[in-house]
Formats: C-alpha cells, structure tokens, sequence
C-alpha cells in the first residue's frame, strides 16, 4: 500500500514538473550602439493570439517540451533594449511597436531544428499620431548542436537588428493613426480588402490570394462536381472551349453558389466567418514531432510545407486564414474562441 502510494506521488510529482517545465528568455545586450538615433524611447502593444509564452522548445536527453517565458515583461525588456542600444547624441523621438507575433519552437524530424517566428509592425509617433516606421514578417531556421540556446540567441539579434536597423530612419508615409487604431490595426487594415467588407462574395474561381482578398476572380465560368453537398472539383473552359479540371495546386479559392471554399492539396474547404475571420476544418500536414508547431498556432505556408515533407503524416483540425498573406494557421485548442 505505502508502495502504491509513493508511486502514485511519484506520477502527480513528473506530471506536475513537466507542466510547470519552462525556458526562460532574455533579449541579449547589443555589443554595438547606434548614433544620431531619432529615438529614445520605444512602447509595446502586445497584440499576440496568446501572451502567456513565447512558444514551446525541447529540454533534456528526452525532448521534454517546455514553454518559453519571458525572464522579465517583454515591454520592460524591449525599453531597455532600446536604451541599450542609443547613446547621448539620441534625439527624444519615440517609437511604438505593434507585435503580432513573436515564438520559438522546435522541430525533430530527420534532425533537429529551430525556428524563431517575428511579425511586427514599428511606428514613429508624431503630433498627428503614429506612422509606420517598417515592419517584418520574418522566420529564422536555426541549426545547432544546442538548438534550444542557439534559437533563443539568433531570434534576440533578429529582433534587435529589426530595432536598431531603423534608428537611423524618419517615416516616409503621411498616413497617421491614433493609439486605438494601432491597437485593433487588424480590423483596420481589413476594412480596407472587399474579402472582410462585401457583403456577397463574387462567384468565381480565384488562383491566388491578392485576387482573392480583392475579390477579383481569374475565371468567371467554371463548372462544379459536388460531394455530399461540399465542392470536391471543379472545371474551367481550356483553350479548345472544352471544360477541364482544375488541379488543385492551381487555385486558391472558389466561390459558388455564395459560399468561399479554400483549396487545399487534400481538397476544397468551406470557408466559414466569425468574428471578422475566415475560418476551415480540414487536413493539414504535419511533421511528426512538429506539436509544438501546432500548439504555438504557426503559419503552414513554405516553411511549415518544408516540415511536413519530411514526414508525410496529416492531422484534421480547424484553421485560420491570415488577412495580410493567405497562409493558413492551425488554431490551438485552448485559444480557440
């Protein structure tokens, strides 16, 4: 019975070490400064789906997940980023930075790598509120004997270069926004694509993703096969006026009967919208050990199709699509709304 009992302890004890299992991150001292900096100060809106990490790497001999977690607030790191990274000939110019994203992870298929995902949007602030300074989208792939401190270390120079890189920089746009603007800049920029405000979709066949945002479609006649009342092909008139089928790789998306439908390499989606976002639940590819892919809430555009080719394995599970590029990403279970 004692035995039982300590074993069980034992369990409860692993179980809770490994959810409690953290990386810690701390942005690294610039060894360089800038000079004749406009700025002297920098905010942050954080406008990540989940703040609580910055995504999952693996720990010891047996790969044990672990959460990445800021050290210290990531607005009080990146304030002192900048203070580090200015001397005294800085004028008192201020930035805001609107960070979308920002994750590390870790993938183990035929090797170990890692990656550091970074999109964000920096702005001047100026008396008739902010501009756009630049921004970046960006993934670094990190190959290491330690991968874990080698990603960490690569995606705090790719932030700090992004940073310092812009130092030296006045906004070149006359377009101002107001705090509250740049803290919903999402619903902003989607009022401006006819996807995210038309009332009806255009019928037709879109080939990529600025036709489709646009809703602009490339073929306007096209025939349909349907399966159990969802799209499963369809058909365009080729050259000799005959209807042909469309390859799957060839299309983007689809509009029919009303409804948008995604294509993908499995198949044709039904697109659904719900809070101002397009959403499907379909197959995916994913690399074997990629969960922390999915956990963090990746993009599978080039990169995440990289991964998964490396193991052919597929999941089924909902989908997000970006606004600003088309990609798709996968929805964490426990941020789903």
């Amino acid at each position: 019975m004692k035995k039982l009992s300590f074993l069980l302890l034992l369990i409860i004890f692993t179980k809770t070490q490994a959810q409690q299992l953290t990386e810690k991150f701390n942005f690294k001292k610039p060894e360089e400064t800038v000079s004749n900096s406009f700025y002297n100060s920098i905010n942050l809106i954080d406008g990540r789906d989940d703040t609580s990490n910055l995504g999952i790497v693996q720990k010891g001999a047996f790969n044990r997940k672990a959460k990445v977690v800021a050290d210290v607030a990531l607005n009080i790191q990146i304030a002192e980023l900048l203070k580090n990274l200015v001397d005294t000939t800085a004028k008192q110019g201020e930035l805001q930075l609107l960070l979308k994203e920002m994750c590390f992870t870790e993938v183990t298929t035929l090797s170990e790598r890692g990656f550091y995902f970074l999109k964000a949007d920096l702005y001047a602030k100026k008396e008739a509120g902010y501009t756009l300074l630049d921004r970046i989208d960006t993934v670094v792939m990190v190959k290491s004997l330690d991968v874990t401190k080698a990603t960490l270390r690569n995606g705090s120079k790719n932030f700090t270069e992004f940073i310092s890189s812009n130092l030296n920089k006045e906004p070149v746009t006359d377009t101002y926004f107001s705090y509250y603007e740049l803290t919903r800049m999402d619903s902003v920029e989607k009022s401006k694509l006819p996807l995210y405000t038309a009332y009806t979709l255009r019928e037709g066949v879109y080939e990529n993703y600025v036709n489709f945002k646009n809703q602009e479609p490339n073929r306007l006649l096209f025939t349909v096969k349907e399966k159990k009342g969802v799209v499963s092909e369809i058909a365009i008139l080729n050259k000799k006026n005959k209807y042909e089928k469309i390859p799957l790789k060839n299309s983007y998306a689809v509009v029919y009967k009303g409804q948008p439908y995604i294509a993908t390499e499995y198949g044709y989606y039904l697109l659904l919208k719900k809070a101002n976002d397009y959403y499907f639940t379909g197959k995916y590819k994913t690399a074997a050990s990629a969960g922390s892919l999915i956990t963090a809430g990746f993009f599978f555009g080039i990169i995440g199709a990289a991964i998964a080719s490396e193991a052919g394995s597929s999941e089924v599970g909902e989908m997000k699509l970006d606004y600003a590029t088309g990609s798709f990403k996968v929805v964490p279970q426990e941020v789903k709304k």
